[in-house]
C-alpha cells in the first residue's frame, strides 16, 4: 500500500505506471485475504512489484520502509531472487552516495540470498553492511548484522566464526541497553552452542534469553526460547544417560532431524540441509534415514536446487519411505520435480 501511494505522488505518472500501481495493490489484497491462493500465480505478479519499485528508484523516492516491506511480502511468496534484484538496482541508483540505506540494502540481501541458499554470498553482503555500519558508527545497525552474519556462518557450518560474531553482537547490545536485541542475540548464540555440542552453555544462554524477555515482558519469541531450553535441558539429561557410542550417535541424530525441521520451518533452508546432512551420516535406523532424504530433497527443493532435490527424493523412494512427507504434503513438489 505504500508504493501504491508513493507511485500516486510521482508528477507525471503515466497511464502504464498507474495501471502498475493499481496491479500492486490488487497483489497486497489478494496477499492479505486469502493464504490459500496458489503461489505460482502470486509469483507472476513479481514484474508488476518491480515496474512499481523501478520508477520510485528513479524518482529518488527509495523508502527504507517501502524496501523492508516490499522485501517481507517477497519473502512470503518465495521471490527471493527477485528481491535480491531489487536490493542491487537501489544500491546502484544510490551510486556514491546514501550509505546508510545502502548498509540496509546489503543487510536485505543477505537475507534473500540465505532463503535461496547461496550462503558465502550472502556472507559476503553481510559483510559489506557491517563495513559500511562501522565507517558510519551505527553501534546498532553493527549488532544486528553481526547477528545475521553469525547465523549464515552458522549455516556453513563455521561454528566457531559464528559463535565470535554473536559475542560481538551480545557485547554491542549490553553496552547499548539494548535487552530486545540483547534476547534476540543470545538466542542466536543459545542456537549455535547447542550445535558445537556446548550444552551447559547453551542453557545459560538460552536462560539468560528467557530471564531478559520475561523482565522485559517481550512476548514475542519467548514461547520459543522456553520450548527451546526446555528441549535442550531434556535431551541434555538423555545424552548424560546414553551408555554405549551407538546410542549417543542415535541420540545426536535424532538431534540434528528436529533440529533440521525447526530450521526448515522458520524458512532457514541451508540450516535445514547442514542439519539433515548431520542427521543422515550419524543415523543407522532405516526409517530415520528415508525421513533424512525426503526433508533433504524438500529443503534442497526449496532453493531451486533440482538435482538435488530429484536425488534425495529418490533414495527416500527407494528406501521405503511412505509417510506424508512424500506422498501427501509434497505430491505437488514431486510433479514439479
Amino acid at each position: 500500500l505504500l508504493a501504491l501511494e508513493e507511485a500516486q505522488k510521482l508528477e507525471r505518472i503515466t497511464e502504464a505506471r498507474d495501471r502498475h500501481a493499481e496491479h500492486f495493490a490488487e497483489f497486497v489484497r489478494a496477499r492479505s485475504e486469502t493464504t490459500q491462493r496458489n503461489v505460482a500465480e502470486l509469483l507472476e505478479e513479481e514484474e508488476a512489484i518491480l515496474d512499481v519499485a523501478g520508477h520510485l528508484a528513479e524518482a529518488g523516492r527509495l523508502d527504507p520502509r517501502f524496501l523492508s516491506g516490499l522485501n517481507v511480502l517477497l519473502d512470503q511468496i518465495g521471490g527471493w531472487a527477485t528481491a535480491t534484484g531489487l536490493m542491487q538496482s537501489a544500491i546502484e541508483v544510490l551510486g556514491q552516495g546514501g550509505d546508510w540505506l545502502k548498509a540496509v540494502l546489503y543487510l536485505q540481501m543477505g537475507k534473500s540470498l540465505l532463503r535461496q541458499g547461496d550462503v558465502r554470498t550472502a556472507i559476503a553482503r553481510f559483510e559489506e553492511s557491517l563495513r559500511i555500519g562501522r565507517d558510519l558508527g551505527d553501534r546498532r545497525g553493527e549488532a544486528m548484522v553481526l547477528n545475521s552474519l553469525g547465523g549464515a556462518l552458522r549455516d556453513r557450518g563455521d561454528l566457531s566464526g559464528a559463535l565470535a560474531r554473536f559475542e560481538e553482537s551480545l557485547e554491542i547490545e549490553r553496552e547499548l541497553g539494548n535487552r530486545r536485541g540483547e534476547a534476540m542475540v543470545l538466542n542466536s548464540l543459545g542456537g549455535a552452542l547447542r550445535d558445537a555440542g556446548k550444552v551447559p552453555e547453551a542453557i545459560e544462554a538460552y536462560e539468560k534469553c528467557v530471564e531478559v524477555q520475561r523482565e522485559q515482558q517481550i512476548d514475542v519469541g519467548l514461547k520459543t526460547a522456553r520450548s527451546n531450553l526446555k528441549k535442550l535441558r531434556k535431551w541434555s539429561r538423555e545424552l548424560a544417560a546414553c551408555r554405549t557410542t551407538a546410542e549417543r550417535k542415535a541420540l545426536m541424530a535424532q538431534y540434528h532431524f528436529d533440529s533440521g525441521k525447526s530450521r526448515f520451518g522458520n524458512g532457514d533452508y541451508p540450516g535445514a540441509l547442514l542439519h539433515y546432512t548431520q542427521a543422515l551420516e550419524l543415523s543407522v535406523e532405516p526409517f530415520l534415514r528415508g525421513q533424512c532424504h525426503a526433508r533433504l530433497g524438500l529443503s534442497a527443493f526449496r532453493i531451486r536446487d533440482l538435482e538435488v532435490a530429484r536425488d534425495h527424493f529418490a533414495r527416500a523412494l527407494a528406501a521405503g519411505e511412505s509417510d506424508s512427507v512424500i506422498h501427501a504434503s509434497n505430491a505437488r513438489t514431486l510433479h514439479e520435480l
